[in-house]
């Protein structure tokens, strides 16, 4: 679309050319949601997280971008800023994890959201890349800002990603998971290990019996058997 322009003087007031005008029509721009936006929020909810949008637009167009989210739209699953500064910490709070969809959210919104979730025992994480963002940012237990972000809200976040790609939080909440459980599994296979040896070896000197397994053995089957799992990959555990 170009728009080009030339200064003229009118010989009518402005209020005199505004009137008895044709509607010719709209002119609408849209900034879609990515492709991979959509799978990456369900992906989410099966994960057991629960994806919240809160945006500073009006609420038509949250609701529009909730819908295509595929994130509940109904009355009960949306507010407003100024709605929200109606209602006290307490009513705030019975109706927290109802809502789905924040319109007209300013910056202290943001902070009474995270600060709710929080009081009921959840881990709150949050996107965010402009100045106004970074309170939010530093109180939500991960704050992430995303690559175009500004220089503040990078500052105070936790992570910061170099593309603005929703993909890349699940990614990393993926490898974080498989990181923890993998953790898990190998501390119950070296206690499993170790529990077995400590039996064989204190059941002995309790009852005055020869040690069953020297030292040397001890040494050399925590070697054998702790050491592989130290060189696999993560493959190995899944």
């Amino acid at each position: 679309m170009q728009i080009e322009g030339k200064q003229k003087k009118l010989d009518k007031k402005l209020e005199d050319l505004c009137r008895d005008l044709v509607f010719v029509g709209f002119i609408g721009l849209r900034d879609p949601l990515r492709k991979e936006t959509k799978e990456a929020i369900k992906i989410c909810k099966k994960a057991g997280m629960r994806p919240i949008l809160v945006t500073g637009d009006h609420l038509l167009t949250a609701k529009a971008v909730a819908k295509e989210l595929g994130l509940k739209t109904k009355k009960e699953n949306i507010i407003e800023g100024k709605e929200l500064d109606e209602r006290s910490d307490e009513e705030f709070q019975k109706i927290v994890k109802d809502i789905e969809i924040y319109a007209r959210a300013e910056p202290r919104h943001k902070m009474r959201i995270i600060k709710a979730w929080q009081e009921k025992g959840e881990v709150v994480a949050m996107t965010g890349d402009g100045i106004n963002d970074a309170p939010a940012l530093k109180q939500a237990d991960i704050g992430v800002a995303l690559g175009s972000g500004t220089d503040v809200a990078k500052e105070v976040s936790d992570l910061v990603f170099l593309t603005d790609n929703f993909n890349i939080i699940v990614a990393a909440v993926e490898e974080g998971r498989a990181i923890v459980d993998n953790i898990r599994k190998v501390i119950t296979y070296l206690l499993s290990d170790s529990f077995t040896e400590t039996i064989l070896v204190g059941v002995s000197i309790i009852f005055g019996w020869p040690l069953p397994i020297a030292a040397v053995q001890i040494l050399w089957v925590n070697l054998i058997e702790d050491g592989l799992p130290s060189l696999a990959d993560k493959s190995f555990f899944q």
